[in-house]
């Protein structure tokens, strides 16, 4: 994908990034813009890892600080349940690499 590329749709997963919908198996999904931030962001890196501090620093009201792993964690969670990827389903897209951080995959591959 390129940043030029206004929608991304990989299966059940439907960005519109012009207007910053997003939808899952047609149905719309309300996001914060922090949640939307990190989610378009392992969208757009797909297929690369992304650092625990960067995932802490897109989903993350505050500065987490030290505790960035933490963060990192529990905002990936809250964004899998938005949008109905609970931890450890089957095609959820999301991957986390142990000490690393956190990468899209495509359910499609």
């Amino acid at each position: 994908m390129t940043d030029a590329e206004t929608t991304f749709d990989d299966g059940p997963l439907h960005i519109d990034f012009e207007r910053g919908e997003v939808m899952v198996e047609g149905k719309p999904v309300a996001l914060t813009s922090k949640e939307y931030d990190l989610l378009t962001e392992l969208v757009r890196q797909r297929g690369a890892v992304l650092p625990y501090e960067r995932v802490a620093e897109l989903g993350w009201e505050d500065d987490p600080g030290p505790a960035f792993r933490t963060a990192s964690k529990y905002s990936v969670i809250q964004l899998r349940r938005k949008l109905g990827w609970a931890d450890g389903a089957e095609g959820a897209p999301f991957e986390h690499f142990a000490g690393a951080g956190y990468q899209y995959q495509s359910p499609n591959s």
